[in-house]
Order: structure tokens, then C-alpha cells, then sequence
């Protein structure tokens, strides 16, 4: 859960889609303010917005606001469209034409209507708030609404079926969604075709229930069609598509139960990425788990499931985005590793298909909170 430390936040890597707070904008390759906003305690990436909780438990957003209008303020023209890095680096200009659904692109601004909110969870076609009292509100698409629906949600609705929640997780890109209550039990709904919902039948249900297989939940972490939970004895739990991990049940990938990954154990925090993650034991050593890590860590897996992740130790925070992450050590300088595609590692660099290990980001010391996103990142500086 993110620190309640508050700071300035800082934005850079791609800025088409106005995620770096100022519209439409191009590339920035180093860290940028973002113009706007107070200071906040914790950050949110999503596919091509953004989201900032500030000390009052305000919720901001920004960035493009097309089809479930993510922004959460409602059906909002804005006055710019979003154009694709390609075609505006061909010479294309904003001429207020819109594509059928696109909202444009919103500067930072407050979502109304909700209550002081504790933490966010951001998926490709919704946004989750969990508010201190342990409620959950949402908005977006209909599959995430917790009820059934045929309308998608512009603005907060609570969903009334989860109390005294004290997690949220939602993969980015997925259409899956958990949260962890009081008791420590693990509630799930959305899609389930490849048996993320863990109640082992692949089929879809809109509204939460609890997985009941698992109990004694510390942590819940949704990847990419599957999900992870770390338990208070520090093993670690796995369900749904397999592949990524070479993990099957009677010989088919599709793990609709829980199922422990016998490779890990006394695991005390996970870094979820996709079908893989970042595991720290309570000695202080971090192993990667997935082959397709590959894509964002400088690490080999020679047809291992979990290999030894030594340079990663030193990290207090780990965040893992599209192709690259970001991670801050113990003296809050920040990191930046993976690719540095639209200047996404903020080192001034921004060539296609360059890889980086773990490097310092100039100027970003007393970082309290970071987040990596689809080729634009994110920190907090505390001042």
C-alpha cells in the first residue's frame, strides 16, 4: 500500500496521450513536474491515464478519457483529442475532430463524489477506490461495476457487496478484479475463461465472492488473466493461465484453484508483472518467477521457473510497467530499468528496442513512491 509521505510528482516518457498531465504533448525524456495538482501521496499509470490520491484522500485523474471515460467526471468533451505519437510525429494536427467515443484529453482536475480514499487500482476499462471506511467504489466499464449491468459507470458508484476491504488489485490490462477484506479472505469477479476468479469454473460473474479455498491472505496481486496471493505463512498462491509460468493441472493451463508455487517460500512482498513477478523472502533475497520477465529485467531463466535476482536486493519498491520499471532504494534514489522506448527510463534517452539494468535517474533522490506505466513513469519527491 502506498506511503502517506507527501511530495511533488514528477511524470515523463510518452505524452500523446496527455498521461504526463499537460495534454497532448510530446516525448519528455527526463522528469518533468506535473503542472496542476498538490502534493500527493501516491500514483497511479493507466493504459493512457493517470490517477493521484493527494493527503486529503482526493482522487485526481488525467490523460485520455475515450469509451468508459476513465476520468471518472462524467461524459466530458475535452477540448484537445488525443494523436497517436506516430501520426503526429508525421505531421497530423489536432483539428477538432473525434473519433466516435473519444472524449479528448483532461488536465489533472478532482473526481467528485467520493470519499476519502485510501488507495486506487487501475484496469484497462476501469478504476477502483478503496475509501478509508473499506468501502469500494469504482467506474468504467460494466464488467466491474459488481452488479449486473448493461450501462458502463462515467462517474463513482459504490459497490455494495464488498465491506471492510482493506485491498484492491486489478491487472491493467485485464477484466479481472479482487479485493482482500478484514478477515483475510480474497473476493474476485469480472472474467474467469482462464480460471482467474479461483472458484474453479471458467465462466464469468459480475458480481464479487469469495474465493474459498484461500484463507489467511496477506496480499493479493492480479497479473495478466491469473492472479497471485501471498499468505501470512509467506507462501505464495497462484490460479489461473498457467503458460507463462510452465504451470499446469491435469496437464492444462488453465488453473481455475489456487494452486502453491512450491518454489517460494517465507515470501514477505511480491512485484506483479503480467504472468511473472518479483519475490522478496524475509532474508532480504529477491527471485524473479516467469520466463517473460525476460522482457523487462536483466536476467536469464534458462528454462527455469525461478531464478536468483540478486541486483534487485537493494530495492525498498519495485514497480513493473509495460516494458520497463522503475524501483527506489533505501535512501529514496530512484532507478529506472527495461527499455527505454519514448524516453521511459527519463535518461534523456529514447531509442527502440535499448535495454538498461538498474540505473540511477539523475536528480530523482528523496523519491517516497514511484510508478512504472505503458511508456511513461512516475515519482514522488518529497521536498
Amino acid at each position: 500500500m502506498p506511503v502517506k509521505s507527501r511530495g511533488k510528482l514528477f511524470a515523463w516518457g510518452a505524452g500523446h496521450s496527455g498521461a504526463l498531465g499537460q495534454g497532448p504533448s510530446e516525448d519528455k525524456l527526463t522528469p518533468q513536474p506535473v503542472p496542476g495538482l498538490p502534493e500527493v501521496t501516491a500514483v497511479y499509470a493507466g493504459s493512457a491515464s493517470a490517477y493521484a490520491l493527494d493527503e486529503e484522500g482526493q482522487v485526481w485523474s488525467w490523460g485520455w478519457d475515450a469509451y468508459q471515460h476513465l476520468l471518472g467526471r462524467g461524459i466530458v468533451e475535452y477540448p484537445l483529442p488525443m494523436i497517436p505519437t506516430v501520426l503526429r510525429e508525421m505531421g497530423h494536427k489536432h483539428t477538432g475532430e473525434r473519433f466516435e467515443g473519444d472524449g479528448g484529453v483532461g488536465e489533472p482536475g478532482v473526481v467528485e463524489g467520493l470519499p476519502a480514499v485510501l488507495e486506487l487500482a487501475v484496469a484497462d476499462s476501469n478504476v477502483f477506490a478503496l475509501t478509508t471506511e473499506g468501502e469500494v467504489w469504482v467506474w468504467g466499464d460494466r464488467a466491474g461495476l459488481g452488479i449486473k449491468s448493461k450501462h458502463s459507470a462515467s462517474r463513482p458508484q459504490r459497490i455494495e457487496v464488498l465491506s471492510n476491504i482493506t485491498q484492491i488489485s486489478a491487472s491493467d490490462d485485464g477484466l479481472t478484479f479482487y479485493a482482500l477484506d478484514a478477515e483475510q479472505r480474497v473476493w474476485s469477479w469480472g472474467s474467469g475463461y482462464e480460471g482467474e476468479l479461483g472458484h474453479g469454473k471458467r465462466r464469468n460473474d459480475p458480481v464479487p465472492k469469495p474465493i474459498p479455498s484461500l484463507q489467511g491472505v496477506r496480499s493479493v496481486h492480479a497479473g495478466n488473466s491469473c492472479a497471485w496471493a501471498l499468505l501470512n505463512d509467506g507462501s505464495v498462491w497462484f490460479w489461473g493461465h498457467g503458460q507463462g509460468l510452465e504451470l499446469t493441472v491435469d496437464n492444462n493451463y488453465r488453473i481455475g484453484e489456487p494452486l502453491r508455487v512450491d518454489a517460494l517460500d517465507e515470501i514477505v512482498a511480491l512485484y506483479v508483472w503480467r504472468a511473472g513477478c518479483l519475490a522478496r523472502n524475509s532474508a532480504g533475497e529477491t527471485f524473479a518467477v516467469g520466463a517473460l520477465l525476460e522482457g523487462v529485467l536483466d536476467i536469464s531463466f534458462n528454462d527455469q521457473l525461478v531464478v536468483r535476482a540478486e541486483g534487485y536486493d537493494a530495492f525498498t519498491h519495485i514497480s513493473l510497467g509495460d516494458n520497463h520499471g522503475l524501483a527506489i532504494d533505501a535512501t529514496g534514489q530512484l532507478f529506472s530499468f527495461g527499455e527505454e522506448e519514448n524516453g521511459a527510463l527519463g535518461n534523456g534517452l529514447c531509442a527502440e528496442d535499448e535495454f538498461h539494468p538498474p540505473t540511477a535517474v539523475a536528480g530523482m533522490a528523496n523519491v517516497i513512491y514511484c510508478n512504472a506505466g505503458n511508456s511513461f513513469s512516475f515519482a514522488i519527491v518529497s521536498e
